[in-house]
């Protein structure tokens, strides 16, 4: 599928995700795929696991999927349980946190080049930060990645010879104090990411 849609970090936040698909949908896509916390921190929990499940999203699982407090159905708590820790397609991955080993949040440079020195991915897809970014190894010096500078709405052209960390961004509580969901849509055949900021109201956070 050449256009994948990236949301992660949902966190049980209904409004945020249904203003997402409806996004989604506008902008075009094959495919979508979450990369974990779909539960705990909204209201919504189980009509956000219901939604995914009827929309057969690919989901991974995210850390407060694997341990939270939220009362959920029966069949979505198993649901959850049964999600995988990565989806690898040859040399890209999508986790929640990060395919190095132990793996710990992508929010900085310095964690994204321990993937690159520890792992053979060319193209890694990530949640958990919260904050929408992408790092890359070109021009990388020893323990610190590149981080690459982008524009909401403008397609970033990945480099085929560079390795690339990408993470979209939260639907349900970004941490970069711009109190709107974000999603990403990564095209496969042309080997680009691009941003997006829902239109979605401000969320109450």
């Amino acid at each position: 599928m050449p256009r994948i849609a990236l949301i992660s970090d949902i966190h049980g936040n209904g409004e945020a995700l249904r203003a997402v698909l409806k996004d989604i949908i506008r902008v075009g896509h094959d495919s979508i795929v979450c990369l974990g916390d779909v539960v705990e921190g909204g209201p919504e929990n189980d009509w956000v696991c219901d939604t995914l499940r009827e929309h057969n999203i690919s989901c991974i699982l995210g850390n407060h999927d694997e341990d939270h407090d939220v009362v959920l159905s029966q069949s979505n708590e198993q649901w959850l349980t049964s999600l995988p820790v990565h989806i690898i397609e040859k040399l890209t991955v999508y986790t929640h946190e990060s395919p190095a080993d132990p793996p710990r949040k992508i929010a900085n440079a310095y964690e994204a080049w321990r993937v690159f020195d520890e792992t053979l991915y060319t193209r890694v897809f990530v949640g958990d930060s919260h904050i929408a970014a992408i790092y890359t190894d070109s021009g990388m010096t020893t323990g610190h990645a590149s981080k690459v500078n982008f524009e909401y709405g403008t397609p970033v052209q990945l480099n085929s010879n560079s390795r690339t960390v990408i993470c979209p961004g939260a639907v349900g509580y970004p941490r970069d104090g711009l109190k709107k969901p974000r999603f990403a849509i990564y095209d496969s055949v042309k080997d680009s990411i691009t941003f997006y900021i829902s239109n979605a109201p401000t969320l109450d956070l």
